[in-house]
């Protein structure tokens, strides 16, 4: 069975790909080059991660608290702006519709945005970085497994 973290991205992938952004890639970590020509590119990875235990005993549950973050990418002209907050309520709308992602986790709540314009007056790209802060919990002996 896979390891929490990994359930957690697939879980966060499939609730970005069923708000059904129109031509979005969306993809688990971030191994070639960038290029939203057709579409909006969506990326998500768990950098981090901080781990307490909860209690005491010999396998005790661990409380952990993970970033999640998904780094968005797209082209467009001058209201590309404009394109990456559609995408921010979106993405935002969905977690906060959903804050336990069906009862995987304890919570999840973003905890900061970042973005970036660049290009010509012509073709512009932007990209945006929104981190989530997810809250679950796992026994020391079995990572795999989520508790509540």
């Amino acid at each position: 069975m896979a390891h929490a973290r990994q359930q957690i991205r697939e879980a966060v992938i499939a609730k970005i790909q069923a708000i059904g952004i129109a031509n979005a890639k969306v993809m688990k970590a971030r191994t070639n080059r960038v290029d939203p020509v057709d579409g909006p590119v969506l990326i998500v990875f768990a950098p981090q991660e901080q781990i307490d235990v909860s209690a005491m005993g010999s396998t005790p549950p661990l409380d952990r608290t993970l970033s999640i973050s998904l780094e968005a990418y797209v082209k467009g002209d001058v209201d590309i702006e404009d394109d990456l907050d559609d995408l921010a309520v979106d993405i935002e709308t969905a977690f906060g519709s959903d804050p336990k992602l069906g009862g995987l986790i304890k919570s999840i709540r973003l905890t900061s945005t970042e973005s970036d314009i660049g290009g010509g007056s012509e073709q512009r790209a932007a990209n945006m970085q929104m981190v989530y802060e997810v809250r679950y919990r796992t026994k020391s002996d079995q990572p795999s497994i989520l508790i509540q």
